[in-house]
């Protein structure tokens, strides 16, 4: 069978050499370049492109995914996974392949997809946590089903975080099917996965570019999570289904530079200025003050790098820390435990909320993610804010309503029992004590006119 030819399409290119001041020393000791050649971006397209493939569910909707193992699992954002009936995996050569979806985890962003397809090749992967700010990307991804995208840019920033999830921030041209592009280094390697960009209706968000209707302009900005992490929850989501991530319950910051010098300490180690009740660290006899200066026997660089640490260790294990306090080093053995903000355990880690038309019925899927228990409420809305209809949920625990045997389904109709208008309605989900969330959906309606 012929291969279907997809066009490679080029959003933008950033300038390839910049200004001969530039030093050899100044450069980023990374191995992806900050300075580009051409045959450098042609040859990393060339070893990545093959591993990227278009995903699509049954609303129509498409994403980019990356080929993680030569016997069929797929990487791609968890936004095309949530509410879908069907997906679908469309390789580089046209062929397409009905998708199994194994996972999905709210901290990254990302899914997991089984396809059964052969002569599968699997991208190479890079070191997230060696990049540099400056450092030269290319994100190779879908373009709305019908073609591919290529944009090249740089990253921007490394220290961004949102709700404690660390996220990359690239100024580079990403249009919303990108969701679940790999970002590349000059030399093909993966280093992070597209996961977000800004837009009217969220602040930063790691579940997934808002795929609206109304969102068909690419974007200067866009968010990738940091290889690493996706690779951590990845490996666990295939093995077993969920990710768990331990803790220690800490909070921490830098130490001040007055205190450091006092102390003569290097640029290494953490200030705790709270220790959580009833954590490990509590229980491990950790004190609010106490500068831990190891983990494991490795200094700590940050509070990020403690987390990092903290979460790529296994709940159970018991872990060293060398702590001053008082003037007097210390080790303190400490046993974590499973996190239970856990985003793909029973307890997810945000309220969330998206909202999907289903065509065949006319009505719409309303999934959520649940942190607490709590009694719900959901309101739909026209454009005016004028309530059309309120349907109440009753209890719920904390969980994943992401499947359509969870989810909850409006019927069309307004709070009279009529069909209403295509157009586009917000649905507000409250869960008491000033806890709203809000998401636009495209209703189909009867089709009649648009509202």
């Amino acid at each position: 069978m012929k291969g279907r030819f997809i066009p490679l399409i080029l959003l933008t290119l950033t300038p390839i050499c910049l200004c001969s001041a530039w030093q050899e020393e100044d450069l980023p000791p990374h191995k992806g370049l900050l300075l580009q050649t051409v045959e450098q971006i042609v040859d990393a397209v060339r070893q990545v492109d093959p591993s990227v493939v278009t995903v699509k569910n049954d609303r129509s909707q498409f994403v980019t995914g990356v080929i993680y193992t030569a016997d069929g699992y797929v990487l791609t954002t968890r936004l095309i996974i949530e509410g879908a009936e069907r997906l679908e995996v469309i390789l580089p050569s046209g062929l397409k392949y009905k998708a199994t979806p194994i996972g999905i985890d709210a901290v990254t962003g990302i899914g997991v997809i089984k396809i059964n397809a052969p002569d599968l090749r699997p991208v190479k992967f890079g070191d997230s946590d060696g990049l540099k700010k400056g450092e030269s990307i290319l994100v190779i991804g879908d373009s709305f089903g019908l073609s591919r995208s290529l944009s090249t840019g740089v990253i921007s920033n490394l220290d961004l975080e949102v709700n404690g999830k660390e996220l990359i921030q690239i100024t580079a041209p990403i249009n919303p099917s990108m969701g679940g592009a790999p970002m590349i280094n000059s030399n093909g390697e993966v280093v992070g996965i597209i996961q977000a960009r800004l837009s009217d209706s969220t602040s930063v968000g790691t579940s997934g570019l808002v795929l609206r209707p109304s969102s068909e302009e690419a974007e200067g900005t866009g968010f990738a999570v940091p290889i690493n992490d996706v690779k951590f929850a990845v490996e666990q989501l295939i093995e077993k289904g969920v990710v768990t991530r331990s803790w220690l319950g800490v909070e921490v910051q830098p130490i001040p530079d007055a205190l450091r010098a006092q102390l003569s300490l290097e640029n290494s180690g953490v200030l705790v200025t709270e220790v959580l009740k009833d954590s490990p660290a509590q229980k491990a006899g950790i004190k609010r003050w106490d500068i831990i200066l190891k983990y494991q026997g490795k200094p700590i660089d940050g509070s990020k790098a403690l987390r990092k640490m903290v979460y790529r260790t296994p709940p159970g294990t018991e872990v060293e820390l060398l702590i001053l306090r008082r003037g007097n080093r210390k080790r303190i053995k400490a046993k974590l435990e499973a996190s239970q903000r856990g985003p793909t355990g029973p307890i997810p880690a945000d309220f969330t909320i998206n909202a999907f038309p289903d065509a065949e019925r006319g009505g719409a899927w309303i999934t959520y993610t649940l942190p607490w228990k709590a009694h719900l409420t959901l309101s739909i809305y026209d454009l005016k804010g004028k309530l059309i209809r309120r349907i109440d949920l009753g209890e719920k625990r904390p969980g994943y309503y992401i499947t359509k045997e969870k989810a909850v389904y409006w019927d069309g109709k307004d709070k009279a029992g009529k069909p209403t208008l295509l157009g586009v309605y917000i649905c507000t989900l409250e869960s008491g004590k000033g806890r709203k969330i809000t998401t636009k959906l495209l209703h189909l309606g009867n089709g009649s006119r648009l509202r």
